[in-house]
């Protein structure tokens, strides 16, 4: 039997267990970033009929051997976008609950609010001691996509440039600084 065990003690890292049968429970360590986002009142979904609000969620693998990219829709898709990270949206999916639908204006919308949360849960790492210098392996890029790569692509560039306008970027001095601001240093 699988068994699934949260620990949410160091918000915002949360450590997920799983538990097969007997065995050592194989844990993972998320940076887990929240938003929740208000529907446009010009949005008309059928399935989300007054809806008000959405929660987006990021998850940050933390692990250097954690395989993300999983998409969620409160509970997993066979969704494998390419992101390197895990995002959970409440997304309109296929009858089956295995893929999303990309022509929809509600994914498409998510998908675009997606973006702040993600440039901001980057930002969010940048900020962190102990992890800032993972946050820019999370940077999403296109030739990672995997899957319904014309829905995901514009979160690459979106993200992209929401973060050129951040002071993200780690110094030699340890301060942040807008990308514009910085450059790489000669080896020699």
């Amino acid at each position: 039997s699988l068994q699934l065990a949260r620990n949410q003690s160091g918000k915002p890292i949360t450590q997920l267990s799983l538990v097969a049968g007997k065995r050592k429970p194989a844990a993972s360590e998320f940076w887990i970033h929240t938003e929740t986002v208000s529907v446009p009142e010009n949005m008309s979904e059928e399935a989300r009929t007054g809806v008000k609000d959405r929660e987006i969620s990021v998850a940050f693998p933390l692990d250097k051997a954690y395989k993300a990219g999983k998409i969620f829709a409160f509970l997993p898709t066979e969704v494998e976008s390419g992101l390197r990270f895990l995002v959970n949206l409440d997304l309109i999916l296929t009858a089956n609950r295995e893929s999303l639908q990309a022509e929809g204006d509600w994914n498409r919308w998510l998908r675009d609010e997606s973006v702040g949360v993600i440039a901001n849960g980057i930002v969010e790492i940048s900020m962190n001691k102990t992890h800032q210098k993972k946050c820019y392996g999370f940077i999403p890029l296109k030739e990672d996509l995997k899957s319904h790569t014309t829905f995901f692509s514009p979160i690459c560039s979106r993200v992209h440039k929401t973060l050129s306008t951040q002071a993200f970027v780690l110094t030699e001095k340890n301060g942040l600084k807008l990308p514009n601001q910085t450059r790489l240093a000669n080896k020699g």
